[in-house]
């Protein structure tokens, strides 16, 4: 009797264990609960990324694409141990004889003994090997994840310095360059490297910057390939959902474009957006990229907010407007730009700053600005139609905008002849 009631009682508490277990997996699959990872800096770009179902690691990595080598450098990376924890044995090298927190700096000098903190500094006379190698992990570190919500890992970069090795294989004192200083960033350098931060699931990944696209899109319920796509460089906007378009680095310009598919009506929000591709095409013979695209003769009612306290630049190549819009008739659909941001537009060769490009239309029509800080330059005319092309029912509601023609077209209307 008593091994029966031992039995049921051991059955009991498996089923119980069982439920717990299930009900263990099934808040775990709520992405409520997920924790969300803000990677921020001083000197770096921020990122973020939601920690996928089931993974029990999220790592964190600064990159950096430099000219010159490094002759000194200082840090602090600071985290939440509520939500992360740090763990020596996922940060080790490959020997195992050290952390592997930044990968090309053989001996440096690390302290992570308060929870929440890691600072590293190094120096060495004869540099760093850093130069032309294209994008090299600066630091990085793997964090356990412990807890849910949203957190953030800052990177503050305290001190670095640039510089080349001279004929005796030490740093040309001619050549060092302060980048930054007790966390300040110099920007009157001749060197400015590149910069990209990468947060990803699981473990270190050397190339992990590979994922990280120049333009970060956000937006309540976006799906890929569904309300957009980023294909060969060009982030391509499908569907009418609200969606959010800034630079990951918003201090350097981006050849990246955006589109928005034809008869599709979007409000997008620009905010810091960096677009540059000035340099394309060839005048005389084809066209350029336009930074931000609105295809001919779209119907689709298409609105651009300007986020408050941001800057946004887009720069189009030969024949194409810096924000582009053409087609003329009764069925195009309207594009309304509003927001108190900034906006500065800039139209390729016989282009316009916003409006139409150098194409079969050469014409643009229904524009509406109702707020925003708008400076628009072209060639042709800085709002309105390119070479020989028109600018019809262009409305200004409201905001303080510049519009000029560098060949004689209409600030606001029909390009030069």
């Amino acid at each position: 009797m008593f091994k029966k009631v031992m039995s049921v009682f051991l059955t009991l508490m498996l089923v119980i264990s069982s439920v717990l277990v299930s009900g263990i997996g099934v808040y775990a699959a709520d992405p409520s609960e997920r924790l969300t990872v803000n990677a921020t800096s001083n000197y770096f770009p921020q990122n973020s990324v939601t920690v996928a179902e089931g993974e029990e690691y999220v790592t964190v990595t600064y990159f950096i694409n430099s000219s010159k080598n490094v002759l000194d450098l200082q840090w602090t990376l600071s985290y939440d141990p509520a939500c992360l924890e740090f763990q020596n044995s996922v940060n080790m090298n490959a020997v195992g004889d050290d952390l592997n927190l930044m990968p090309l700096v053989d001996d440096l000098v690390w302290n992570n003994s308060n929870k929440g903190r890691i600072a590293g500094n190094a120096s060495k006379l004869k540099l760093y090997s850093f130069a032309d190698k294209g994008f090299v992990p600066f630091v990085t570190a793997t964090f356990n994840v412990v807890g849910s919500g949203e957190t953030t890992v800052n990177l503050n970069v305290e001190c670095l310095t640039l510089s080349l090795v001279g004929s005796d294989f030490m740093t040309d004192p001619s050549q060092e360059e302060e980048i930054v200083n007790n966390g300040v960033i110099n920007t009157d350098t001749a060197t400015v490297p590149k910069r990209i931060t990468a947060v990803y699931n699981g473990f270190y990944n050397p190339n992990s910057y590979l994922n990280v696209k120049d333009l970060k899109v956000t937006g309540t319920g976006l799906t890929y390939g569904v309300d957009y796509t980023y294909d060969d460089d060009v982030l391509t906007v499908l569907s009418s959902k609200e969606i959010t378009i800034e630079n990951t680095d918003k201090d350097t310009p981006t050849d990246n474009t955006i589109t928005v598919a034809k008869d599709v009506s979007d409000n997008i929000i620009l905010a810091g957006v960096n677009i540059d591709v000035a340099n394309t095409g060839v005048v005389g013979k084809y066209s350029g990229s336009a930074a931000f695209c609105i295809p001919s003769y779209s119907q689709g009612d298409v609105t651009v907010t300007l986020k408050d306290g941001t800057e946004n630049t887009l720069k189009s190549g030969v024949s194409r407007a810096g924000l582009e819009k053409s087609g003329t008739g009764d069925s195009i659909g309207p594009l309304t730009i509003k927001g108190s941001g900034t906006l500065n537009t800039y139209g390729g060769n016989d282009g316009t700053g916003i409006g139409a490009a150098y194409d079969s239309s050469k014409s643009c029509a229904n524009i509406i600005i109702e707020s925003g800080t708008i400076f628009a330059n072209g060639s042709a005319a800085g709002i309105g139609g390119a070479k020989n092309g028109s600018g019809t029912k262009i409305t200004i509601k409201g905001g303080n905008i510049t519009a000029k023609s560098s060949w004689g077209g209409a600030g606001i209307g029909g390009g030069y002849k």
